[in-house]
């Protein structure tokens, strides 16, 4: 059999085996409906409590700015919309790059989006320029999904604060607040909410070795932020729906083992990420995409001239190698990647760029083997044109 080499990380992880046993236990004992009144009710309700409090402890905020919702891209569709709906008729103000679930959201608002340099920077100039009287919301990714960029959200937090300053000066009560979607970023960085400044930030646990379809929307106290999903009221009146205790308890497992293993799985990560891109660079006419050293440490996106990149994920998934052409929740759109050509490139080069993402199980044979075969592709690929 062929040995399988999964390299897309960034689009799904593979269950630990920790968190499982965590939410199998949940999922047996933890069954009831935390609204119930009964005493079994109430103890489910006592340990979801739990589950908030150790993921508020997990990214230094309150347990009541802690909202869980099913899923990454409702969080981000709630930061969006909910604070585009508070404030009508203000505007939001995004970067080229955000994930679609934050660029789809935006178009539902009145927006302008913020111009990123050749390496997937937020030009911060730029958005100074952009940050408007009218303005209550930017959103910039922390580390991006398709090519790993990580982005200055010190800075940018600085600026907010700054032009915060302004406006009471001016008499402007309009909220200024910044969200960053960190679903990439929450494995390997610090997640510190009052270290990187934000108001709002989302993490989902299926990059971290956890379940799909779980995530939490940290929201600064004081934010007001509309409903998305309405009925029972459930997460304070902001997400309705009976909760998901078993999933709630996996995401915070979850977070908090990709949070104790980051330091130690980026030094062992650093060296193979290198030694791919390496070997990548070595095929001519290849070019690393993102940021050359600001970059998340298990992603490595390239574009190879002369290639169509899905036929050689076809091709080197025949021989069990698992990598993408960028976003995998993109993969139906026949459109380039919109955020590789933000930073300039062609069209040509976007649909020519792989992305390969690392992960626990990655190991020194699995991107030898990787770097052979794609000699091999990319060659074959370039010939037959």
């Amino acid at each position: 059999m062929i040995k399988q080499i999964y390299l897309d990380h960034a689009a799904a992880t593979p269950m630990d085996e920790r968190v499982l046993k965590v939410m199998t236990s949940s999922m047996a004992n933890e069954f009831e409906n935390p609204s119930a009144i009964y005493l079994s009710g109430r103890a489910a309700r006592s340990r979801m409590a739990e589950y908030r409090h150790a993921a508020a402890r997990q990214i230094g905020a309150r347990p009541a700015e802690v909202i869980f919702v099913p899923g990454s891209t409702e969080a981000n569709n709630l930061a969006l919309y909910g604070i585009g709906s508070s404030y009508p008729g203000s505007k939001i103000l995004i970067s080229a790059i955000e994930h679609p679930s934050v660029s789809a959201a935006a178009q539902s608002h009145a927006h302008k989006v913020i111009p990123v340099d050749k390496n997937g920077l937020v030009d911060e100039s730029r958005l100074a320029s952009l940050v408007e009287d009218d303005v209550s919301l930017i959103s910039v990714i922390y580390a991006n999904n398709e090519f790993g960029t990580i982005q200055n959200l010190k800075n940018i937090s600085r600026l907010v604060a700054s032009v915060r300053q302004e406006r009471r000066l001016k008499g402007n009560d309009l909220p200024l607040l910044l969200h960053t979607d960190a679903v990439q970023a929450a494995q390997y960085l610090d997640i510190k909410v009052d270290k990187l400044g934000v108001d709002l930030m989302t993490i989902g646990a299926a990059k971290l070795y956890g379940p799909k379809q779980i995530a939490l929307l940290y929201c600064r106290g004081g934010a007001s932020l509309t409903a998305l999903v309405k009925g029972g009221g459930q997460e304070r009146g902001i997400r309705s729906g009976t909760e998901n205790i078993a999933a709630m308890a996996g995401l915070v497992a979850a977070l908090e083992l990709s949070q104790s293993l980051a330091k130690a799985e980026s030094r062992r990560l650093k060296p193979l990420a290198i030694k791919l891109i390496a070997g990548c660079l070595e095929i001519p006419d290849s070019k690393l995409i993102g940021h050359p050293k600001q970059r998340l440490v298990n992603n490595v996106a390239v574009s190879f001239a002369g290639i169509d990149g899905e036929s050689a994920v076809m091709m080197l998934d025949e021989h069990g190698i698992q990598c993408s052409t960028g976003a995998a929740c993109s993969a139906r759109n026949e459109e380039a990647s919109v955020a590789i050509k933000a930073m300039g490139y062609s069209n040509e080069q976007a649909a020519s760029t792989l992305r390969f993402s690392l992960g626990r199980s990655t190991s020194v044979d699995d991107i030898d083997r990787t770097v052979d075969l794609l000699k091999h592709i990319v060659s074959k690929l370039r010939s037959s044109n």
